[in-house]
């Protein structure tokens, strides 16, 4: 891994990888600070600038003014951050983040995203494990979906969108949608999927405007169409195209 034996050099591999668990596994009765003098003792940084490097994680995970306050006073999204810039320390070539903002709140989550795309670009290999695909999408630049331990698609968010369909078409009818409008929109040449639910009929379609005027007419000559919108697939779409809609355990 990484050009490394990993049976003759384990502390050599051990160096070059950085984790951020689902859990933070951060010592709460140490201070900000104390933990991250830890974690460079545990993986052999050198002392030589290391005040300025720690001063420096603690400035980029806005935690500078708690250095030495002790972590069991730091909410979910301060040990979040805590712990991303403790996996940043040794400066390792792959940094692997499992949840990396489960539990946090929409501000902290967005400065965590900051940061990783601050690692991406600063030439970091990131691996992201995540259930909320947002963030998969704001995050990646390949995107895994596994079922069951199964690898069902691998491409760019963007790329997996497109294989969806081009647009999506959401129209709300009066009266709602029968299955005589759906089969009626199915056969139209460039519609992928149909579905009518809740009073609305979902049509994602291939082949921009010309596929969605058809589609669009098709309604209005059976049905009164009251509200319309237009908009790219989202991964949600994707993933349950992919893998079902069955709970998992």
């Amino acid at each position: 891994m990484l050009g490394i034996d990993l049976l003759k050099d384990p502390r050599g591999i051990r160096r070059s990888l950085g984790t951020v668990p689902q859990e933070n596994a951060l010592y709460e009765e140490l201070t900000a600070e104390a933990n991250l003098r830890f974690h460079a003792d545990l993986f052999d940084v050198p002392r030589h600038g290391l005040e300025r490097k720690i001063t420096a994680l603690l400035e980029l995970a806005q935690l500078e003014e708690r250095r030495k306050s002790r972590v069991a006073t730091f909410s979910g999204g301060m040990k979040r951050r805590l712990a991303l810039v403790r996996a940043m320390l040794h400066e390792p070539e792959l940094l692997y983040f499992d949840e990396p903002t489960l539990g946090v709140d929409v501000q902290s989550r967005h400065a965590l995203w900051d940061r990783i795309l601050e690692l991406k670009d600063r030439g970091t290999t990131v691996l992201i494990t995540s259930n909320y695909l947002e963030e998969a999408n704001a995050l990646c630049d390949r995107l895994a979906i596994i079922d069951r331990g199964r690898l069902v698609a691998l491409d760019s968010p963007s790329k997996l969108r497109r294989s969806f369909g081009d647009t999506v078409v959401e129209m709300r009818t009066h009266p709602a949608p029968g299955e005589d409008i759906v089969q009626k929109v199915l056969a139209l040449p460039g519609v992928v999927s149909a579905v009518a639910s809740d009073g609305s009929l979902k049509v994602t379609v291939e082949g921009g405007s010309d596929v969605t005027g058809r589609v669009v007419t098709a309604v209005v000559d059976s049905t009164s169409l009251e509200e319309i919108q237009s908009r790219e697939p989202s991964l949600d779409e994707v993933f349950l195209s992919l893998t079902g809609k069955e709970l998992r355990e």
